[in-house]
C-alpha cells in the first residue's frame, strides 16, 4: 500500500470487517478506513483523516489513499506463445 512501509496499516479485524488507522508514506497523512470483505473483493472506504499531511522534506506529495474504492484480485496472467513453445521442449525461461 502506497509506499509499502510496514507499520503503514494498523487495525482491527473481526469476521469480514476492519476498522484501519492508514499512513500515507507520502504524504504521511493517516486516514481512518473501514474495510469489509463482499464475496472475492474488498470494500474500502475512508471515513475520517485522522491527521493532517506532514509539511516537511520526507513528505511532499500529495496522499494516494483510495477514499471509495473496491479492490480484487488481477486475473493470472496467461503464459505467452514463446514461453509455452520453450516449456514443451523443456527450457526453462
Amino acid at each position: 500500500m502506497d509506499d509499502g512501509e510496514p507499520d503503514a496499516i494498523v487495525g482491527q479485524a473481526v469476521g469480514r470487517v476492519a476498522v484501519l488507522a492508514v499512513r500515507g508514506g507520502r504524504s504521511g497523512e493517516v486516514r481512518l478506513v473501514r474495510a469489509q470483505l463482499k464475496g472475492a473483493k474488498l470494500h474500502w472506504r475512508v471515513l475520517h483523516s485522522v491527521s493532517p499531511p506532514i509539511d516537511d522534506a520526507r513528505h511532499d506529495d500529495t496522499i494516494i489513499i483510495g477514499s471509495n474504492d473496491m479492490l480484487a484480485k488481477a486475473p493470472q496472467k496467461s503464459e505467452s506463445p514463446n514461453a509455452q513453445c520453450l516449456r514443451r521442449f523443456g527450457i526453462e525461461d
